[in-house]
């Protein structure tokens, strides 16, 4: 098991990228333990700092997300996007 990333040591380089799919956000709540609990969280939770996992923690019921339904600020922070039918087709 990898040793877990001590507190403001830098691993590697952070790089900004455009996806599909949202990867931070899903960083954030599994270290939290927002929706689900995994060794993700003991190896990478050293991460986000204790005060922030503390707010995602308190956000819990309005993070989450299962079966087609999901608090609040889910679709927020997962950054679901909106259908956009102008563009065209592989760009939506």
């Amino acid at each position: 098991m990898p040793e877990p990333v001590a507190q403001h040591a830098i691993a590697k380089p952070i790089v900004a990228t455009v996806e599909v799919g949202p990867n931070y956000i899903f960083h954030l709540m599994a270290v939290a333990g927002v929706g689900f609990e995994s060794e993700y969280a003991t190896t990478y939770g050293a991460s986000v700092e204790p005060e922030d996992l503390e707010t995602l923690r308190a956000l819990h019921g309005r993070l989450i997300f299962q079966d087609g339904h999901g608090g609040e600020l889910a679709s927020i922070a997962l950054f679901i996007p909106v259908p956009q039918p102008w563009l065209p087709r592989g760009h939506r």
